[in-house]
């Protein structure tokens, strides 16, 4: 878009909608996005492997609670999970 141009459509963004004008716009820098590149890359891949590493644990934890070589007990993770009392109560 140019400055001084109105999105033509509404966008959604979460429940509602919003209409996007332009005030002025910059072109990027390609030198500044030369110096910044490794940094970007480097911190792309990182999400990159986060993501695999999580979707990795997800299919590991699907396929040992499915072989029923996992169980979980919800009533002890909701005592780990509960409040937090203070120090010297016993909970009930």
């Amino acid at each position: 878009m140019k400055a001084g141009d109105v999105s033509k459509t509404p966008i959604k963004l979460g429940d509602g909608f919003v209409v996007v004008g332009v005030k002025n716009r910059e072109d990027a820098s390609m030198d500044e996005f030369a110096k910044q590149r490794d940094t970007l890359v480097e911190q792309m891949v990182q999400q990159k492997r986060s993501a695999v590493f999580s979707d990795y644990l997800a299919a590991t934890r699907r396929s040992l609670e499915t072989d029923g070589k996992i169980v979980f007990y919800p009533d002890a993770i909701a005592k780990v999970d509960g409040p937090e009392l203070p120090i010297g109560e016993e909970p009930q």
